[in-house]
């Protein structure tokens, strides 16, 4: 799968001299060592990967009337295991994939935020996945004090 970009991402932080919360959020200098950020089109994932995606994610696959919406979304989460993989510094094989969704009833785990447990450390991969169109946008950490991924 190739990494088509690496992205920053524009976080923010409380201005300290306003501590009461009144005052403007400024820009933070991201560390580019605790998340990862990528852009993938999505036609350009080979789909013969998803032999690597969980029964459950093939499943919820077949569910998708269109055929272009079933190959954007194993194309999607074939990009994500990749880049949560690399993440983690693990080959794709060796992460155990669990989607927490606050809003389902389903307690399915193929739906919602991703989180992966990677190699024998079981080292905790929050992941993020956003499409639009052929493309779609990555993010992964190991870190979870880093907010809004996973």
């Amino acid at each position: 799968m190739p990494l088509a970009y690496r992205l920053l991402s524009p976080m923010t932080r409380q201005d300290s001299r306003n501590p009461s919360g009144g005052g403007v959020n400024s820009p933070a200098q991201p560390d580019l060592q605790r998340i990862r950020l990528a852009a993938v089109r999505l036609s350009s994932v080979d789909l013969r990967q998803a032999e690597f995606l969980d029964d459950a994610e093939r499943r919820l696959a077949r569910t998708f009337a269109s055929q272009v919406q079933r190959e954007r979304f194993l194309a999607g989460r074939i990009a994500l295991r990749g880049h949560a993989a690399e993440a983690a510094g693990v080959d794709v094989r060796d992460l155990q994939v669990d989607y927490v969704c606050r809003e389902c009833i389903r307690d399915d785990h193929v739906r919602g935020m991703p989180r992966y447990q990677a190699g024998p450390r079981k080292v905790t991969v929050l992941a993020s996945l956003s499409r639009a169109g052929d493309w779609c946008l990555l993010a992964a950490s190991t870190d979870g004090q880093v907010l809004g991924v996973g």
